[in-house]
């Protein structure tokens, strides 16, 4: 049995003095009437319908930043959270990447829900995505910035993205029972023509339903220089059916059908471009992903709250062309069956004037994901099981959050005969300075089983390295949070986060290629690739964040340094710039609004082998945007925008160099509500 506990190390160990001091002095940082996630000030939220400053939680309306960003891709809108970056110009290679940490050659070490349901984390092929996901169809996107909590879990090293569908109580208005949205949109950039159509009802208090469809043609678009980029005839699909039972009070049952289906003409290695993949090389390909899920939910008070589901996920891949001159085609399907279960339970004891609040949080979450190649007969797959337990303890001003989580991880026996166990541990602490300040910081084991190999090579061209080791290390984060009224007008508000942290990781599991296919070795002429542990690597950097308010105008800003180190002294493969985010939004009106964003994010040298030596330029875009809702059509609503203004010319530093982005791009969007 390969084995990879940890244990927490002693407050004597000077690398976590800090810390240790810290997590004794720890307050909350809600009042007892507004309770907020045990997460803490790691998560970002962007929330569709409210906008609720709050120190635990970062709440961004979905309607002045997602809305009106017209987004379709993720990288549209997940790149203005500090810390977060979104590599692939077109959808058939999203991949997310937090503090340099995600979706690579070698697995994913982000967890990637859409309503409690992991996403699939095998790459079919390394050239593409994993990710098939409509911003459209959210209504929350909560982003958990590095891992510091034992909820997350196995392949959640550089934290989590949490998706949230819409439900029919979000879209209805005052006094209706049942409606409908229908929406056009257009982009100049890739000829992108948009129409949807989303129903709901809610006929009593025991029933409430959606079915939303949407449909994207595209033809590629251009980069700053005019060149065509992405592909040819591109058309998104994407479906949401999900119904809620309210049987009894407190009780609910939710059943929901969701599917992606991206179907186009692509290079055939989507993530290095179009134009290095010319002349030849475009052909008709298709990604798709499925999602059946059940859910039941159990909530007879505020302090009591059961949540479980039961999934099925299937996704597909199809891409041809040519290797050198040989003609491919790739063909891969994946499925994740999978259950998650857990319990929040607040209990209270008085003692004397004092309160002493437990806010428990247990559950289980198991999955089995399995990926096959078309061209063979050989399936692998792996089952993750892990229980956890996290309990936040509150007393006055002092705060304490330990917690618990043990993962088993089997692969398949081709992969692996042992299976791999972890017994992770983690604590955070918060002290409240004022009612308005507070300092906070936390301390979190990591654990990631190794992944399925790349699904490509699983006909003889993948050396089985029976004796990797689980990735497993350590995330601690230390910061402060400010919270202000009367900064420059008696009705203005303004917020203040900033936080430093380090990561560090045992075993880094990367993929390399060039090996002999009987022994595993490096050879020239190699045929083979091949899964290694590649040692320690450490993450650090610091994250700061912004926000102001004065009536109906908005201001926030943003900033992120991450730099990694491997055991080598070269640095990993995704690391980026530093990135700044400027955002402002004025509503003139209950008619009328007004935006604009800009993001910088700078140049580096990154050097991720003794050869391998990338300088990645700096780049910097600039969007303005509107929304217009007429007096005499109030149920209709304009959003309109310019993005990427100055049609700047640049590649993502987490993208490949030949994979540009989108140049400037006009976009206007008509929703009809009835």
């Amino acid at each position: 049995m390969n084995t990879a506990n940890a244990s927490l190390p002693p407050c004597g160990a000077l690398r976590y003095l800090s810390l240790c001091v810290l997590t004794t002095l720890y307050s909350p940082l809600a009042t007892a009437s507004e309770p907020e996630p045990v997460t803490t000030l790691q998560t970002i939220t962007f929330n569709a319908r409210q906008y609720t400053p709050a120190k635990q939680t970062e709440n961004v309306r979905h309607d002045s930043s997602v809305k009106v960003q017209q987004a379709d891709l993720l990288n549209q809108y997940l790149p203005t959270v500090a810390g977060v970056n979104v590599g692939g110009t077109s959808g058939m290679d999203q991949r997310i990447y937090i503090r340099g940490l995600g979706s690579d050659n070698a697995g994913s070490a982000l967890k990637i829900t859409v309503d409690g349901v992991r996403q699939p984390e095998t790459h079919g092929f390394h050239h593409a995505g994993i990710s098939g996901l409509d911003p459209d169809l959210y209504k929350t996107t909560e982003v958990s910035v590095g891992n510091n909590s034992v909820t997350l879990g196995n392949n959640a090293i550089g934290g989590g993205v949490a998706f949230t569908t819409v439900d029919a109580q979000d879209l209805l208005l005052p006094d209706q029972k049942m409606g409908a949205k229908v929406k056009l949109g257009y982009a100049s950039n890739d000829q992108q023509f948009q129409r949807s159509l989303t129903t709901y009802a809610k006929p009593n208090e025991q029933l409430d339903m959606i079915v939303s469809y949407s449909e994207r043609d595209s033809d590629g678009g251009e980069d700053g220089k005019g060149n065509h980029i992405q592909g040819d005839d591109i058309t998104i699909k994407s479906i949401l059916a999900k119904v809620n039972v309210m049987p009894a009070e407190g009780h609910k049952i939710t059943a929901s059908y969701q599917s992606y289906d991206n179907d186009g003409n692509y290079p055939f290695r989507p993530n290095i471009g179009y134009q290095a993949n010319l002349p030849d090389n475009i052909h008709p390909g298709y990604s798709n992903n499925e999602t059946y899920a059940l859910g039941y939910e159990y909530k007879p008070h505020s302090n009591f709250e059961l949540n479980s589901k039961i999934y099925h996920l299937t996704n597909e891949l199809l891409l041809q062309g040519l290797r050198g001159t040989t003609p491919m085609r790739i063909a891969t399907s994946g499925k994740t069956d999978g259950m998650t279960a857990s319990i929040k339970q607040q209990l209270t004891q008085y003692h004397g004037d004092h309160a002493l609040t437990h806010t428990l949080n247990y559950g289980v979450e198991g999955y089995k994901k399995s990926a096959t190649l078309e061209s063979s007969d050989i399936t692998e797959d792996a089952t993750s099981v892990g229980v956890y337990l996290q309990d936040r303890i509150e007393l006055g001003r002092f705060s304490l959050t330990p917690g618990v989580r043990f993962d088993h991880y089997k692969p398949s026996e081709r992969l692996s005969s042992d299976d791999y166990n972890q017994l992770s541990g983690a604590l955070a602490g918060e002290f409240k300075l004022t009612p308005n300040h507070s300092l906070f910081a936390s301390y979190t084991q990591l654990f990631n089983g190794p992944p399925l190999p790349e699904t490509i090579h699983q006909s003889g061209q993948t050396f089985v390295n029976k004796d990797l080791e689980a990735e497993t290390g350590a995330n601690a984060e230390l910061g402060i949070s400010s919270r202000f009224r009367g900064v420059f007008d008696s009705q203005d508000s303004m917020s203040l986060t900033a936080k430093a942290f380090d990561t560090q990781y045992d075993n880094k599991i990367d993929r390399i290629t060039g090996v002999d296919c009987a022994t595993g070795n490096s050879v020239t002429g190699g045929q083979c690739a091949s899964y290694i542990n590649a040692g320690e690597t450490t993450i650090k950097g610091y994250e700061l964040s912004a926000k102001y308010r004065l009536n109906n105008m908005r201001l926030n800003a943003g900033y992120a340094h991450a730099k990694s180190e491997t055991e080598q002294g070269y640095q990993l493969n995704k690391d980026s710039g530093d990135q700044l985010n400027l955002g402002f939004n004025y509503d003139i009106n209950d008619k009328f609004s007004l935006g604009s964003a800009i993001r910088h994010v700078k140049g580096l040298t990154r050097r991720t082998s003794a050869t391998a030596v990338a300088d990645l330029p700096s780049f910097t875009t600039y969007d303005v945007f509107g929304s217009y809702r007429p007096s005499a059509l109030p149920q209709l609503t304009v959003d309109a925008g310019v993005y990427n203004l100055t049609d700047a010319y640049y590649y993502e530093h987490v993208s490949n160099t030949g994979d540009k982005a989108m140049g400037r791009n006009v976009k206007v969007t008509l929703s009809y509500q009835f």
